[in-house]
């Protein structure tokens, strides 16, 4: 939004939005989000947010300082709190926004979100610091992530978080026990998709306007080296599964299919550039053998994701639609519920500013919606077959079911594990074989 440069008149702003609250509860507080703060920092300088506050009691104006991560690792603009002098002496919390959309790619900056209030707290410029958060749009993602957050808010003002003790603690506290391996890869999510805080974190082939483009992930060499011995342990080491105590093994089932969805989601670009140098080179049938390829292998991924507790379409649009709505609500919720981890807009144009905004990797939503748009998208191109791709997003959204799924609940049957965890590791050895040039 475009902010005024009057300091008057931003004043007048303040007593008016502050007076409206006030007439309708004289003990509300007026609290106001601070994401535009850091934003569109050029706009609320010299004076202006000041004057927004200045008239208005102290107590009734509470500031959520809510991007503090993308102060620090994505804008580089310096914290609020300095810069705007401690918000005029007005109380505010410190806050991250670790997620956008509950995208499901593994992103952030551990050392921010576990020792990033430090820098608040210790600040000549803390001010009236009266709380502690986050915000992310979207959770049942990036767990790890969260429990740090959350523990960081029982700590003194001076207790630095050790990440790498933290690690290890999570690991024993999750799964019962600090098996090598384990530690390994987490310690190397910590050096590479957790060093590096991603404002969108995406796979090109999730996007409309980057469908056969490189994605923004934090997901480097040694990632995929580390997932691959991950994935060789427990091919061979199957007894180790059977070791954790049974919530040991759901948690531990739901982070590997994770790691393998990443794994096999990155090597899915790879598959796409080979399509586009065959295509490219007039090598047609040679890139119609790698889009079945890619056909079999998504579809793979999408099988191991029905697997997951939470990374599913079905599920998504039952607790979204049908859980509690009445019959002649439930249907419009469940297209609203795919609209949103699709399209996002509501009337879908090709011009929109932001299109596929959440980008979650999940069963039912690749089968149904990554995978048709990309093989429409490859035939139009190899072949010339006709595709309008906002009109399959927009089918896709008005296809909806009118009734609940009957099978929301999807467990591994527990006699079929060692066949379950074969399976993901058989899906990454295709990914990566068929990443590959022919």
């Amino acid at each position: 939004m475009k902010i005024p440069s009057d300091t008057a008149l931003m004043a007048l702003y303040g007593r008016s939005i502050y007076n409206s609250i006030r007439m309708a509860n004289p003990d509300a507080i007026w609290t106001m989000q601070g994401w535009t703060l850091g934003y569109q920092r050029n706009e609320w300088g010299n004076g202006i947010f000041q004057a927004l506050t200045r008239d208005i009691p102290q107590d009734k104006f509470y500031l959520l300082d809510m991007a503090t991560d993308y102060n620090c690792c994505f804008w580089h603009n310096s914290f609020n709190w300095d810069f705007y002098n401690a918000f005029g002496g007005q109380p505010w919390a410190w806050s991250v926004i670790p997620n956008m959309g509950g995208k499901t790619v593994f992103t952030g900056n551990l050392d921010h979100y576990a020792n990033g209030r430090m820098q608040a707290f210790q600040s000549a410029n803390r001010g009236r610091l009266a709380g502690y958060g986050m915000a992310p749009e979207g959770l049942e993602n990036n767990e790890l992530i969260y429990e740090l957050l959350c523990d960081g808010g029982y700590l003194s003002d001076t207790t630095e978080i050790d990440i790498e003790q933290w690690l290890e603690n999570y690991i024993l506290c999750r799964f019962g026990t600090n098996q090598h391996t384990l530690v390994q890869l987490y310690k190397n999510l910590y050096r590479s998709a957790y060093a590096h805080f991603r404002d969108h974190p995406q796979f090109g082939w999730q996007v409309r306007n980057n469908i056969i483009g490189h994605g923004v992930t934090g997901l480097d060499t040694s990632f995929y080296q580390n997932a691959e011995q991950l994935s060789q342990f427990i091919c061979q080491s199957p007894e180790f599964y059977y070791s954790l105590d049974t919530d040991a093994r759901k948690l531990f089932l739901a982070d590997y299919i994770e790691v393998a969805a990443l794994y096999i989601s990155g090597k899915i670009e790879y598959i796409n550039k080979q399509i586009s140098l065959y295509n490219d080179a007039e090598q047609k049938n040679l890139a119609l053998r790698k889009l079945d390829s890619l056909s079999a292998i998504m579809l793979g991924l999408d099988s191991i994701l029905s697997l997951h507790p939470l990374h599913r379409l079905d599920r998504w649009e039952y607790d979204m639609a049908y859980a509690h709505a009445a019959p002649e609500q439930a249907h419009r919720n469940a297209k609203n519920a795919r609209r949103l981890v699709s399209i996002w807009y509501g009337n879908h144009r090709a011009d929109e500013p932001v299109n596929d905004y959440s980008c979650r990797l999940w069963s039912g939503l690749i089968r149904d919606y990554y995978l048709p748009r990309l093989q429409g998208t490859w035939m139009h191109r190899i072949t010339g077959s006709p595709f309008d791709q906002i009109a399959f997003e927009n089918a896709f959204v008005s296809a909806a079911p009118t009734k609940p799924s009957t099978t929301i609940e999807h467990t591994p049957n527990p006699s079929r594990i060692e066949h379950t965890l074969l399976l993901i590791h058989q899906l990454m050895q295709r990914s990566q074989q068929a990443a590959k040039p022919f």
